[in-house]
């Protein structure tokens, strides 16, 4: 050996009859050199060591929002970047001091995070409050007559996605309207397939000699039911006008037998 060290047999039980350990006691450049190991039965290895001093640059660190942790600035040392909520990382998240005295990679920088523009909103549906950066929130409405089917809202989260699906309208329907007992009805469904969106109005007439008990027309509301219930249609003398009751979108009407 040319240079100042020490060597034994490796401490490795399956190693120290065949492995012979080089240990270089407080290495300097003059420590450069090649070093040739001999074990008992003859065998050598040679190897090339190269002593060099490398430091990379002082990074200007933790910049809010940009936040980090360096190892330190010698050769084989880290630093280890990330972004404060509501950024995301541009550039890489660890940058190590390489052997030319320079990191692998520029620092990053942090870009504020943003979800997608919604697009593909139904035809019926618009949003009612709208804010794409991290946390905002963007609110649903459906037009009237429609009910909406999904999340109301969505919140844009961390990595810059929404939180959920965008939400569908439907159309509110009522059910097919009674019709009384001597009495029919005068208007149709609107909707070609025959069901009662909101708004359709239906008017009853009562048969020759028959009298209304209730209101005459009814329309379909949002919540999907009628604004009143059917009414009916009864003799005039068996009709008691203190006896007719309305309750929970139900006539209940006395009739004398």
């Amino acid at each position: 050996m040319q240079a100042s060290a020490s060597s034994k047999w490796s401490p490795d039980d399956a190693e120290k009859d065949t492995h012979f350990r080089l240990t270089l006691n407080k290495v300097t450049p003059r420590h450069s050199d090649q070093y040739t190991c001999t074990t008992a039965t003859g065998h050598t290895n040679t190897i090339t060591i190269k002593v060099v001093h490398v430091v990379c640059p002082q990074q200007n660190e933790s910049s809010p929002p940009l936040i980090a942790f360096s190892e330190g600035t010698r050769l084989g040392h880290s630093v280890h970047f990330s972004c404060r909520k509501g950024f995301h990382l541009n550039g890489a998240s660890v940058i190590t001091c390489g052997s030319d005295g320079l990191w692998s990679a520029p620092i990053p920088t942090c870009v504020e995070t943003f979800c997608p523009v919604l697009r593909s909103l139904g035809p019926h549906l618009s949003v009612v409050e709208y804010n794409s950066s991290f946390g905002g929130r963007a609110v649903f409405a459906c037009s009237w007559g429609y009910r909406l089917i999904g999340p109301p809202g969505l919140e844009c989260e961390q990595d810059g996605t929404w939180s959920g699906d965008i939400p569908s309208c439907m159309p509110i329907y009522c059910p097919k309207p009674v019709v009384p007992e001597n009495g029919r009805l005068l208007t149709e469904a609107s909707n070609r397939d025959g069901k009662y969106p909101v708004g359709d109005l239906m008017i009853y007439t009562c048969d020759e000699g028959f009298q209304f008990v209730g209101e005459s027309s009814i329309v379909c509301t949002e919540n999907g039911f009628w604004s009143h219930p059917p009414p009916f249609c009864v003799p005039p003398s068996e009709v008691r006008k203190s006896d007719t009751i309305y309750l929970e979108n139900t006539t209940l009407v006395h009739v004398d037998e």
